[in-house]
């Protein structure tokens, strides 16, 4: 059985999708903090503010952690052209030692990339209109946001290509890159199974 079977996705919107059972599901991303590189007196501050953040639920919500290796051409070709622009001589010289560097690191090894989500969602009731349900659901995604803003994982919601690409990449779990999918059209055939 693989992701497909168990996850069946009716319909993508630009921030949110819902699934066969008609689950109204928004993801949010958040950025990962140094936890192992604190003092202990900071890793007390974060546990205690991520155990209020999930005592203060009134809801379900899940985690989810993904590794990736993650492609480091586009950044290089990004400070060449960058590299390029300058006139400044030194940073020139900087830049190029940094394009080695990088270059020489993912010749070497593979570079993994961890993305963390929390997934938020609302079932759909019987009495309940697809506008209640969508109110719901961007209220509880704008609380999470707040609170986990306030531990320091910067948080966003998944829009556009963001939210094609996390449905991609949990699609594709055996795929070792991430991945990046143009158009709802693409995904919506790979969802299918019709590619």
């Amino acid at each position: 059985m693989n992701t497909r079977d168990l996850v069946k996705i009716k319909k993508i919107e630009n921030n949110f999708f819902v699934l066969d059972d008609d689950t109204y599901c928004s993801i949010i991303s958040i950025e990962g903090i140094q936890f192992f590189l604190m003092d202990e007196e900071s890793k007390a501050v974060i546990i205690d503010q991520f155990k209020s953040f999930l005592n203060s639920l009134d809801f379900p919500l899940q985690f989810l952690v993904m590794t990736r290796y993650a492609k480091l051409d586009s950044y290089i070709n990004y400070l060449l052209s960058f590299k390029g622009k300058q006139k400044n001589t030194l940073l020139e010289l900087q830049l190029e030692d940094y394009i080695n560097f990088i270059e020489s690191l993912a010749g070497e090894s593979l570079v993994m990339k961890r993305m963390f989500f929390v997934i938020v969602s609302v079932q759909k009731e019987k009495l309940r209109s697809e506008e209640e349900i969508l109110d719901t659901l961007f209220q509880r995604a704008d609380l999470i946001l707040r609170l986990l803003s306030s531990i320091g994982g910067n948080p966003t919601i998944l829009e556009g290509d963001e939210l094609l690409n996390f449905i991609y990449n949990c699609y594709n779990p055996n795929e070792f890159y991430v991945n990046k999918i143009e158009s709802i059209k693409n995904l919506m055939k790979l969802i299918e199974g019709k590619t």
